[in-house]
């Protein structure tokens, strides 16, 4: 069975370049939802099993581990259930 991402591939490519989706927009900003949040680098980057600095380096351009980037993906499923 093979895997339905290639390993290379960050799941944010994977969208419709015309309508990006909800959790591409949140993966290439997340500086900007973290402020939304009204929450600390700190705090926020607990959440998702990550260090403040590793936080920066996601904030300031660097690729999110694949294990962050599916929470961020079941956080935003849930998100959108609740509506």
């Amino acid at each position: 069975m093979t895997h339905p991402l290639p390993r290379y591939a960050h799941p944010a490519t994977q969208v419709n370049r015309r309508n990006p989706s909800r959790l591409a927009r949140l993966l290439s900003d997340v500086g900007a939802y973290r402020w939304q949040l009204r929450m600390n680098q700190t705090e926020f980057w607990t959440r998702y099993g990550a260090t403040q600095s590793g936080g920066s380096r996601y904030e300031k351009g660097r690729q999110p581990h694949r294990a962050i980037q599916l929470l961020f993906a079941l956080e935003e499923m849930g998100r959108s259930t609740r509506k």
